[in-house]
């Protein structure tokens, strides 16, 4: 199952949500940290680990890619 994580960058932080999964979000201070709990919390709200995720950066976010 693919799931749709959506990353946006603000106040220094970034924000995660995903359309798949209804009232789910999440602050991390990095990418690395936001990444890790992306795993854990759709793993969470899914109680499988049987997904993969498809990171969606906005705009906020795609310029701190490079």
């Amino acid at each position: 199952m693919n799931i749709r994580v959506v990353y946006q960058f603000e106040g220094g932080a970034w924000h995660l949500s995903s359309p798949d999964i209804k009232r789910w979000v999440g602050g991390a201070k990095t990418l690395t940290e936001a990444r890790k709990l992306a795993i854990e919390g759709v793993e969470f709200c899914l109680e499988s680990k049987d997904f993969i995720i498809e990171e969606i950066f906005d705009l906020s976010a795609s310029y701190r890619l490079g």
